[in-house]
């Protein structure tokens, strides 16, 4: 798949025209030539979607990028069983982020830096300034998605993992969502 539709899928607002002309993209036959054309289209795998709990989050980046655990809302609220989650029982405990999510727009965020114990500004998901900032003198820190009650998501399945290289470590990963963090603001006087 063509790098820039990849990216665009990452960390793409999931409403717009580029992200559903790159998730085309992505689904196409890959020997297929590119063609905005919808009867260009080769044949195609298509994920599966569904609404989602966010349940948890752990830190891949601190205060950049989160693995976060779900389960799937059932169609039939009065169903309560058969519902897809992130867990798995492995050797007899039970890994919460065995089937982790990743929210796309955190996979482009850099690496955290400090300078004398402040992280410095940087830009991060969809161009939320983060860190400590001079204008007005503040400390801005991005929130997982899981701040608040029970968020819930537009679950994206994909055929075949992405693969994604954060702070050094490679995750393969099915699940996606994609949306914008909360901020943590505080005043510096």
């Amino acid at each position: 798949m063509n790098r820039d539709h990849e990216n665009t899928i990452l960390s793409g607002n999931p409403f717009s025209r580029e992200y559903r002309s790159a998730l085309t993209q992505s689904l196409r036959d890959p020997d297929a030539a590119f063609s905005t054309d919808p009867e260009d289209f080769g044949p195609a795998v298509l994920p599966v979607q569904f609404l989602a709990t966010l349940t948890g989050a752990t830190p891949i980046l601190a205060n950049r990028v989160w693995k976060y655990s779900w389960t799937e809302l059932p169609p039939v609220p009065d169903l309560s069983t058969g519902t897809r989650t992130s867990s798995q029982s492995v050797s007899g405990s039970t890994n919460e982020y065995f089937h982790f999510a990743l929210n796309g727009p955190e996979i482009n965020n850099t690496a955290q830096t400090t300078t004398g114990g402040s992280v410095d500004p940087s830009r991060a998901t969809f161009g939320v300034r983060v860190g400590s900032l001079d204008d007005p003198p503040s400390s801005v820190s991005l929130l997982p998605l899981t701040h608040g009650p029970n968020p819930v998501v537009l679950m994206t399945v994909f055929p075949d993992p992405y693969v994604v290289t954060i702070g050094g470590s490679n995750y393969s990963c099915y699940h996606w969502v994609s949306a914008a963090n909360q901020v943590d603001v505080e005043c510096e006087d």
